[in-house]
């Protein structure tokens, strides 16, 4: 529910910020002009947008070969990879699995777990883990650390730690933070 109000008092602020905009460009187009008012325009609208300094690093798609026919692709923000070829010769890609960690009534916070089985033991590994952010996003920003994941075979589950900081924003300035820890198994087939 307060994700709800959250999102209702994000919407009506920037309904607000629009009618007071276009009621302050009015006034000036009256006064000065239309190119005053078109310059004033620009300038106003100007500080809505993020900050030119924070600028996303950007993503390459990295992939893991385990043997010449079979790979694993996954999207990297800037670490790079390396893994010798004579360790994961003996892997072959087993599949993935997605799920929801945490779900509200407007959004939920999942990951994506992408695993491999060793010939030689005939256990699965995590390769790789994909934490996604889905749903209503107004007011609410979501930025997770790298997950810990781990595949108990006995079991057969999924065992993740998910930690991440969720920011409460308000017109784009940020209100609140918290860190967030989802912790939790899953079983692998379903």
């Amino acid at each position: 529910m307060l994700y709800i109000l959250w999102g209702l008092l994000n919407l009506s602020a920037v309904i607000g910020f629009l009618i007071i905009s276009f009621y302050a460009i009015k006034q000036v187009r009256v006064r000065y002009g239309l190119f005053v008012a078109f310059l004033f325009l620009c300038f106003f609208f100007s500080f809505t947008n993020k900050s030119a300094d924070i600028k996303p690093s950007p993503k390459r798609m990295l992939s893991l070969d385990f043997k010449e026919s079979a790979a694993i692709q996954f999207e990297d923000d800037g670490l790079k990879w390396f893994i010798d070829k004579s360790l994961t010769s003996h892997y072959t890609p087993a599949g993935s699995k997605r799920f929801v960690v945490y779900k509200t009534s407007l959004f939920s916070v999942g990951l994506r777990v992408t695993y491999a089985k060793d010939e030689k033991s005939n256990l699965l590994f995590p390769v790789f883990a994909d934490p996604t952010f889905e749903g209503f996003r107004s007011g609410i920003d979501w930025k997770p650390n790298r997950p810990t994941v781990n595949i108990d075979n006995k079991k057969g589950t999924i065992e993740y730690q998910l930690d991440g900081t969720m920011k409460w924003n308000l017109l784009n300035m940020s209100i609140y933070s918290e860190l967030k820890t989802f912790k939790g198994s899953v079983p692998l087939s379903e």
